[in-house]
C-alpha cells in the first residue's frame, strides 16, 4: 500500500531474475512494482548479457506505474554484495536509471548491494530499525546465494558460512526444471511438497562452516527415477534445504555466540521453511514478495541514509 506523503524515497534493483521499483512513504507504506525476467522453458537461468537486455525493455513500463516526482533520495542496487570487486551487469540499466531520477530530481543517489537490500526489506518489514546498530545474524537464500552472514553494521557483513557449490535455490529450480516445472521452481515445488518432510532421515556435506548440496540433486534424480513420486522427490528437496539451514545455524551460533537470525531471498517464501526454522532461533522474515527480489529493501536503505543512520 501506499500513502501520498512529501517523503518519498524511491529504490531501483535490476537482479539477475527480476526488475523492481519500490517506492517508500511515510514509516511503513510502500509499493513495489516488479518484473520477472522470463527464461525460456527448460532453462534454469539466463546470460547476464540478456539480463540486461530485458531490464532495459521492462524498466520503462514499470517507472510509468509509478509516482516517482518528488522524492527526498533515490538509490539502486550496483552490485550483488558489498565488496570490492563484486559486479553484474545485470545491476547497470537499474544504476543508470536510478542516477537519472535523482538527477532530474535534484536529490542525493545512493548506492547499495542487493545483498544489503535483501536484508533492508526484512528489518523494514519487520519493524526492526533498530537491528542497524546491533550485531544479528542475516541468512540470504535465493537462486544465486546461500550465505549465513555476521551483520554488525551495513557495512561490515561477513561471511560465515557459504555453499561450496550450488545454492538452496539452485537445487530447487534444478531438480523442479527435471521434474517438468517452470522456471523459477520454488513455488511449484513448496506446493508439490505439501509442506510435508521427507520419510528419512537427510544426510549433510559439511566442510567446516561450509555446506555442499550438489550432492542432493543427484539424490533427488535417483528417488524420482526409482519411484516415479514427485511428490516425494520436492520433499526430500525441501527438507535437504531445511536440515542444512538448521545444521549451518546450530554450527555457527555454537562457535560465535547465539543472535537473531533474518532470513532474506526467494527461498525463503516457502512457509514450511519459515515456520521450521521458527523452532530453532530467535528469527524474522520479510512477506514473500519482500522476500524475493525487490527494491523497497533498497528504498528503505536510501530513507535511512538520508536521515543519517547509517
Amino acid at each position: 500500500m501506499c500513502a501520498k506523503t512529501e517523503n518519498k524515497y524511491i529504490g531501483f534493483d535490476t537482479s539477475n531474475y527480476t526488475t523492481s521499483v519500490g517506492v517508500l512513504t511515510g514509516a511503513a507504506y510502500y509499493i513495489c512494482k516488479k518484473k520477472p525476467l522470463p527464461v525460456p522453458s527448460g532453462e534454469k537461468g539466463l546470460r547476464q548479457s540478456d539480463a540486461v537486455f530485458l531490464h532495459v525493455k521492462a524498466l520503462p513500463e514499470l517507472i510509468q506505474e509509478l509516482d516517482l516526482l518528488n522524492p527526498i533520495a533515490v538509490g539502486a542496487s550496483v552490485s550483488p554484495r558489498n565488496t570490492e570487486g563484486s559486479y553484474m551487469p545485470c545491476f547497470l540499466p537499474g544504476l543508470l536509471a536510478a542516477k537519472a531520477v535523482a538527477g532530474a530530481a535534484g536529490v542525493p543517489f545512493y548506492g547499495f548491494s542487493h545483498q544489503q537490500g535483501h536484508i533492508a526489506s526484512v528489518l523494514f518489514a519487520e519493524g526492526k530499525e533498530d537491528f542497524i546498530h546491533r550485531p544479528f545474524f542475516a541468512y540470504h537464500l535465493s537462486g544465486g546465494t546461500m550465505e549465513l552472514l555476521f551483520v554488525n553494521g551495513f557495512d561490515n557483513i561477513k561471511i560465515v558460512s557459504k555453499t561450496l557449490d550450488i545454492t538452496a535455490g539452485q537445487l530447487i529450480d534444478r531438480v523442479g526444471v527435471f521434474l517438468g516445472l517452470e522456471f523459477p521452481c520454488g513455488a511449484a515445488m513448496e506446493k508439490l511438497a505439501g509442506g510435508i518432510s521427507f520419510k528419512s532421515k537427510i544426510k549433510i556435506a559439511r566442510k567446516e562452516a561450509d555446506v555442499c548440496l550438489s550432492g542432493y540433486e543427484n539424490a533427488a534424480r535417483k528417488i524420482f527415477d526409482e519411484t516415479s513420486d514427485a511428490f516425494e522427490t520436492a520433499r526430500f528437496v525441501q527438507s535437504a534445504v531445511l536440515e542444512n539451514i538448521k545444521n549451518t545455524i546450530s554450527y555457527t551460533m555454537n562457535k560465535f555466540g547465539a543472535y537473531p537470525v533474518v532470513f532474506a531471498g526467494g527461498v525463503m517464501s516457502n512457509q514450511f521453511l519459515r515456520e521450521s526454522v521458527k523452532n530453532i532461533c530467535e528469527a524474522y522474515f520479510a512477506p514473500p514478495p519482500l522476500s524475493s527480489d525487490n527494491a523497497v529493501g533498497i528504498a528503505y536503505l536510501a530513507k535511512l541514509k538520508t536521515e543519517g543512520k547509517l
